[in-house]
């Protein structure tokens, strides 16, 4: 009877490992299956960046005309594809810093050329890989970042002190454009 129960017990437990690897194999399987889907899914959900560029195309111009400056867009890398969500909560920051660039960045044409700059001005979004990220650049080609009214401003709205604004450099007050 000893003998018949430790034969059962053998051959449950090769039906379980028998079982077991069975799972594994299938456990493989569904990873695999499970990448596939999620890499098809992200294919679907990325498209070009070249979707939005007429959007910020009618921004500048409507905030050129607006200002009466004579400003192109340039797009350098609008092949690059992101999340389709993620573009679309984009479109509004990167208006919102084309508009800048147009309002405080590039100056009147009649300012330009007094000193010598090509009319239009140029305002550049790049867009490029670096490693798993994505890295977009705006720039503009007008007379830079006003550090005088950068820090006026952050002490008028309590971002930073009086004394420590006298004593920050330009590049301690750029971060403060950002808040």
């Amino acid at each position: 009877s000893l003998l018949e129960i430790s034969d059962a017990i053998a051959s449950i437990r090769r039906d379980l490992r028998l079982l077991s690897d069975e799972c594994q194999s299938l456990l493989v399987q569904q990873k695999r299956l499970t990448s596939e889907i999620q890499h098809r899914l992200l294919e679907i959900q990325m498209v070009p960046v070249r979707t939005i560029v007429p959007r910020l195309h009618r921004v500048l111009r409507e905030v050129a005309t607006r200002e009466g400056k004579d400003v192109e867009l340039v797009v350098e890398g609008d092949e690059v594809e992101l999340d389709k969500t993620l573009l679309e909560q984009l479109v509004e920051p990167l208006s919102h810093l084309l508009r800048n660039a147009v309002d405080h960045g590039v100056e009147t044409a009649a300012l330009r050329a007094e000193t010598a700059k090509p009319s239009p001005a140029t305002v550049r979004i790049s867009l490029s890989h670096y490693g798993t990220q994505v890295v977009i650049r705006v720039a503009d080609d007008g007379r830079g970042l006003d550090s005088r009214k950068i820090r006026e401003t952050a002490v008028k709205h309590s971002q930073i002190g009086s004394s420590e604004a006298e004593t920050a450099s330009d590049q301690e007050l750029f971060r403060y454009i950002f808040l």
